[in-house]
């Protein structure tokens, strides 16, 4: 990266010892024609290259962020389906009075409820 530029400019040439970004936020170029509402090409709004950069940091959190919800809904989804393959067993259990395997049910079912809960809750956040 250039950290000095040499300008032609209006005839004179300049040495500016910073580097291109700096450049243009603090000189930047001019337009040739003023007026006309045409710019030259050359020219640059100060802040375009710093848009830029945010644009990409807001887009780069952005998919960081849709990352992560994604993987807590897969989550939620398995945890759901466990949940529900654990109530139809423990209907089953309690139907030929299984108390052991009810109880062992239970807690399972307790289990993936604070589960489901503490993922809808990171969801949330």
């Amino acid at each position: 990266m250039a950290t000095r530029l040499i300008v032609f400019h209006r005839g004179k040439v300049e040495v500016v010892g910073a580097g291109y970004d700096e450049f243009l936020e603090k000189i930047g170029w001019e337009d040739k024609n003023p007026g006309n509402g045409k710019s030259n090409g050359a020219q640059k709004k100060p802040s375009t290259r710093v848009n830029f950069n945010e644009k990409k940091e807001v887009e780069k959190v952005a998919r960081r962020e849709k990352a992560r919800i994604e993987k807590l809904e897969v989550q939620i989804i398995k945890s759901e389906s466990a949940l529900k393959k654990f109530n139809e067993q423990l209907v089953l259990e309690a139907n030929r009075n299984n108390l052991a395997q009810m109880r062992e049910l239970s807690v399972k079912i307790s289990q993936v409820k604070r589960e489901i809960e503490d993922l809808y809750s990171q969801y949330a956040e």
